[in-house]
C-alpha cells in the first residue's frame, strides 16, 4: 500500500486522497500519485511513452486511481 502521508484527504470522498496522478490516458495505466504538480509532471516526463500528470485522487484501501483530463487535452 502506498504511503499517503504526503497527500491531502479528499473532503468529499472519505478514504480517498487528492493529488496529481501520473497516468497514460491512452492505456489507462496509472503509475503513482504525487502531492505537487511539478513533481508529477517531472515523473511523467521521465517515464515518457504517453504518460501525463493529471489532477485526481487515490484510494489506498482499493488501490484505485481516479483522474480527470482537462477538456483541453481531449
Amino acid at each position: 500500500m502506498r504511503d499517503v502521508s504526503d497527500l491531502k484527504p479528499d473532503p468529499d470522498n472519505p478514504g480517498w486522497f487528492l493529488g496529481f496522478v501520473v497516468v497514460n490516458p491512452e492505456t489507462n495505466v496509472a503509475y503513482d500519485i504525487y502531492p505537487g504538480q511539478i513533481e508529477a509532471f517531472q515523473e511523467a516526463k521521465r517515464l515518457g511513452g504517453g504518460f501525463k500528470s493529471l489532477g485526481g485522487r487515490y484510494c489506498p484501501e482499493l488501490h484505485e486511481y481516479w483522474y480527470s483530463q482537462s477538456i483541453l487535452l481531449r
